[in-house]
């Protein structure tokens, strides 16, 4: 016979079948009847899933639509090594707008890493992420792009030789294919 201590409370509740739990009314149900071709009624394989009906919120997260973060600034976090431009970053949202916490991709200890958040810029689908090999200037928008800098190159943008970037800041812009190389 198992004890009690006496600081507690109450029992927790008993557990028996009759007992109806709060994700019960979330399941399935399972109490209607499908006709089979034979005129039984057989469960359906909808009505038989113990699968909650409700929408994923892994589906509905901008992270899936997005192609991940890059390093588009080099850091050196208090612990670990420096992070390079072009490197590849999980980020975990922490509520700060100043400060992320995340992952390397390519580092298998998964150790989270603090930095600032204008380091890393979040790349949409599709998009390929370059690095600049000199400096450009785009008259028609008044805008520089430097050697090394990290750019993110539109999906099926090549025209004449040019592909349309967009920077950091979310300005767009032709830069020649030939001043790109790849991370």
């Amino acid at each position: 016979m198992k004890s009690l201590s006496l600081d507690c409370q109450d029992m927790p509740p008993r557990i028996n079948p009759n007992t109806r739990s709060p994700l019960r009314s979330k399941l399935a149900p399972r109490d209607y009847r499908k006709p089979g071709i034979n005129g039984s009624s057989d469960f359906s394989d909808v009505e038989r899933s113990c699968s909650p009906i409700m929408k994923s919120r892994r589906s509905s997260s901008s992270a899936l639509h997005s192609g991940g973060y890059i390093v588009i600034h080099e850091y050196t976090p208090s612990h670990g090594g420096p992070m390079t431009l072009g490197e590849k970053v999980h980020v975990v949202d922490n509520g700060d707008p100043d400060w992320l916490h995340g992952f390397r991709l390519s580092d298998r200890t998964e150790h989270m890493i603090t930095f600032p958040a204008t380091c890393v810029a979040q790349m949409m689908a599709g998009e390929q992420a370059m690095r600049i090999q000199q400096n450009v200037f785009v008259a028609e928008q008044k805008l520089r792009m430097y050697r090394d800098q990290i750019v993110f190159v539109q999906p099926e943008s090549l025209v004449e030789g040019k592909v349309t970037v967009r920077t950091e800041h979310n300005a767009y812009a032709p830069c020649p294919l030939t001043y790109l190389a790849l991370i």
